[in-house]
């Protein structure tokens, strides 16, 4: 008994020493846990201040990105509107071009015809087989006038079309009458040639012509009973007996065409001129779109 009780006295100073020294030992326990509570907080404020940087850079990066799309979006747009302006252009251009080949075509074609037209105005006006000749070759250069200005008309514009109509139609005019003058002057050398063998025919029919003149226009309105009629039976007859084809009393009821030769030629000159005027204005328009 004794002997534990002086062990328990021994134990005591080592006891008072070890909790002496146990404060300081828990102190600085708290102090690393602090520390390592608090560096976990730097730390995970590093790690936000890096994804708020990080988030920072990515919008500045996709602001940046965004601009040079807008950019070269506007650059692509620019150069597509080139590109279309470009093409366009090449395209009116193409389509001046051609519709300026067209118009010196016909008008070409107008020329030759009108000219070719001119030619009968030189043959002998008792030479019948010339002016059937010329005539034969007319015919064509007619034909070709007309597929002209369907070209004209396809290519446009409606003003230009117009004017190439008015065109033909005064060019077509202009050698009818030129055509006509003809037949008029053979119908009356040919019955004059044939007065010396037929005086009392002759004299008849230029009593009978007159009035065959006068109503020749409206012939076509007649009734059967129509005295006009009558006197077309009997110059009929009578230009058999003179053995006068037939075919010339159409000229001889007209009136001279020479008169009228100076009004086609008026005529024609004119409407050269429009034509002109309009297919300048389509092919050099003053403001754009024009021509199209």
């Amino acid at each position: 008994m004794q002997i534990r009780v002086a062990r328990r006295r021994a134990a005591l100073p080592s006891i008072r020493s070890r909790l002496a020294t146990a404060p300081g030992m828990i102190g600085r326990m708290d102090l690393q846990g602090v520390g390592a509570v608090g560096g976990a907080g730097v730390a995970a404020a590093g790690v936000i201040a890096a994804v708020l940087v990080g988030r920072w850079n990515l919008k500045a990066v996709n602001r940046t990105a965004e601009a040079g799309m807008t950019q070269a979006d506007a650059s692509y747009r620019a150069a597509l509107d080139a590109v279309k302006t470009q093409g366009e252009n090449e395209r009116l251009q193409w389509k001046r071009t051609v519709q300026r080949e067209t118009y010196a075509t016909f008008l070409n074609s107008v020329m030759t015809l009108t000219e070719h037209a001119v030619g009968l105005m030189r043959v002998d006006p008792m030479d019948w087989d010339a002016f059937q000749q010329q005539a034969a070759t007319h015919r064509p250069l007619e034909a070709d006038v007309r597929h002209k200005l369907l070209l004209v008309k396809l290519e446009g514009p409606e003003s230009v079309a117009a004017a190439a109509q008015r065109l033909h139609d005064r060019a077509r005019e202009r050698s009818d009458t030129i055509a006509e003058n003809f037949r008029w002057h053979h119908a009356y050398r040919v019955i004059e040639r044939k007065g010396a063998s037929y005086p009392d025919q002759y004299r008849r029919v230029q009593q009978l012509l007159p009035e065959a003149r006068t109503r020749y226009s409206t012939l076509h309105a007649a009734e059967p009973d129509d005295p006009v009629m009558a006197v077309l039976s009997e110059l009929r007859a009578l230009l058999a007996t003179m053995e006068i084809p037939v075919y010339h009393l159409p000229a001889l009821c007209q009136e001279s065409p020479y008169e009228s030769l100076g009004i086609t030629k008026q005529n024609l000159d004119e409407q050269i001129e429009h034509f002109l005027t309009a297919a300048r204005e389509a092919v050099n328009p003053a403001t754009p779109g024009a021509g199209t």
